[in-house]
């Protein structure tokens, strides 16, 4: 009775310790950066989205487009994609991000005529 006692204890102990945390490498970027980054990430996807009606990262069209972002900020695909799931863990990290994209996003406008895009920032 008492190894019983033992053994479910540890299993108890065991399974309130919860999920582990996936072991990311941490952010390469710095966060004011990434938020840049990601406002041009977010504009390429939304003139995308508005010309091809969907965004299919699978599929490859927009990786020239994402390369073009990468060069405009100096960093390399890599380093992006390890930033975003590094800041994606903490939820009140990205939020502050989001938010921080949003609020540089509503302060542009937008004109997307045809085959040509025009960028207005106030």
């Amino acid at each position: 009775m008492k190894y019983f006692a033992i053994i479910f204890l540890m299993m108890a102990v065991y399974a309130c310790a919860g999920p582990k945390k996936e072991l990311l490498p941490p952010p390469t970027i710095e966060q004011d950066k990434f938020a840049d980054v990601l406002v041009d990430v977010r504009l390429l996807e939304g003139a995308y989205t508005v010309r091809y009606q969907r965004v299919d990262s699978t599929v490859g069209l927009l990786d020239h487009f994402y390369d073009q972002v990468f060069t405009k900020h100096k960093i390399r695909k890599e380093d992006f994609e390890i930033s975003y799931k590094a800041y994606s863990i903490d939820a009140k990290v990205m939020q502050v991000i989001e938010d921080t994209v949003l609020a540089r996003l509503e302060r542009i406008k937008i004109d997307i005529p045809g085959d040509s895009v025009k960028v207005y920032k106030n």
